[in-house]
């Protein structure tokens, strides 16, 4: 599909992360959209307030904010009513939501002919998502940062964010190696010895290594990894891919097990070394689909995997 095709819509866009709010900016800035922008709060404090203040920030000129919490009160239920029949009766040429396995974001698109929706990345979300849409023969249009191929009757636009890290030029460069944390202990999905092992690993090839924990970590494996020598633990009140824009940093390297962030953050850092650990995972419900993101990584010339014994 040409860009040409898509220019200078008006378009109605709906988000509900920090990372689909990168992914409006920068189809707003790409495209030269005319956009109504509705960022929906879901009552996460964490989430909301990285919304409200990244929208700041980037200077949206056009943006409205909607309540609707995960766990629907009268007020939410309102909310949706309201929006649903704003969604029905108004027309735009386009319409660009985020991730589509959100119930709300879902239940929207039934309001709208297909062919007028793109959906934005949240994350490797999208390649999941495009995997239903392979078995249901019923695919819904892309504007994604990753390498898929188009079904039959789907347009796929891809971006590399060159808007966005244009917005952020920053003469103060700082070159860092990072660690991208996870909840994988939490969530029994590898043991904290493990875990820890490999940060012990990574932290050892660095003077400073900048531990960026994830937002479920228990106290207990933040007071151990606290305890590892060359860290330093940043608590960014953004999400990561905005933060290490904003505060200038260019990583050296980047290191992970599983996070999507391994993706987004080689998108918009092409020459930075991405390093994604692969230990022994415990047996869950989620093996699968964690063989899966590990397939697609090796497959990702631009991704190291090490496995770890």
């Amino acid at each position: 599909m040409s860009y040409e095709e898509v220019l200078n819509k008006n378009v109605l866009i709906v988000v509900e992360s920090p990372f689909q709010l990168l992914c409006a900016y920068e189809a707003i800035h790409s495209l030269k959209l005319n956009y109504k922008l509705i960022v929906r709060l879901s009552g996460h404090i964490n989430n909301d307030q990285q919304l409200k203040q990244m929208a700041d920030n980037l200077s949206f000129s056009n943006v409205i904010f909607i309540k609707i919490k995960t766990k629907k009160d009268v007020l939410s239920l309102l909310n949706m009513t309201i929006f649903y029949i704003q969604l029905y009766f108004r027309q735009f040429d386009y319409y660009y939501f985020g991730d589509y396995l959100s119930g709300f974001l879902k239940l929207s698109s039934k309001f709208i002919n297909r062919k007028k929706i793109f959906l934005l990345d949240d994350g490797v979300a999208t390649l999941k998502i495009q995997q239903q849409f392979l078995q249901n023969n019923s695919p819904l249009n892309l504007y994604t940062v990753f390498d898929i191929k188009a079904m039959h009757m789907q347009k796929i636009l891809k971006h590399r964010f060159l808007h966005l890290t244009n917005h952020f030029k920053n003469s103060n460069i700082i070159n860092k190696n990072i660690y991208i944390g996870e909840n994988l202990v939490e969530l029994s999905i590898l043991d904290a010895k493990k875990y820890l092992d490999i940060v012990r690993e990574v932290a050892k090839e660095s003077k400073e290594l900048f531990y960026f924990p994830h937002r479920l970590s228990s106290p207990d494996i933040l007071n151990e990894i606290k305890k590892i020598k060359n860290i330093s633990i940043v608590y960014p009140d953004v999400c990561i891919e905005y933060y290490v824009l904003k505060e200038g940093i260019l990583p050296s390297k980047v290191y992970s097990i599983l996070s999507t962030a391994l993706f987004t953050l080689n998108i918009l850092f092409p020459k930075s070394n991405i390093i994604a650990y692969k230990p022994i995972f415990n047996v869950t419900k989620r093996s699968e689909d964690i063989e899966h993101l590990f397939n697609i990584m090796k497959l990702d010339t631009s991704i190291s995997v090490i496995e770890y014994k």
